[in-house]
């Protein structure tokens, strides 16, 4: 059974739309090959949130919830 993270519950609040609109106008992803400003988004709020200090930390963070993973 999936149910939303803590972590997704306060992306909510996160405006999507705003965000994109923001990278079109500054064509932020234009040499972007799969690592999107999105996807970076995410990864600093976790790692702010987590008080992670080395990507390792942030990667671990992130599989230790495989189950939510999709």
């Amino acid at each position: 059974m999936y149910t939303n993270t803590r972590f997704a519950d306060l992306l909510k609040g996160l405006p999507r739309p705003v965000f994109d609109k923001q990278v079109r106008e500054l064509d932020a992803d234009k040499h972007c090959k799969g690592f999107k400003s999105w996807d970076q988004m995410i990864a600093l709020i976790y790692a702010q949130i987590a008080c992670a200090s080395s990507l390792r930390e942030i990667e671990t963070g992130f599989n230790s919830q495989k189950i939510h993973h999709y």
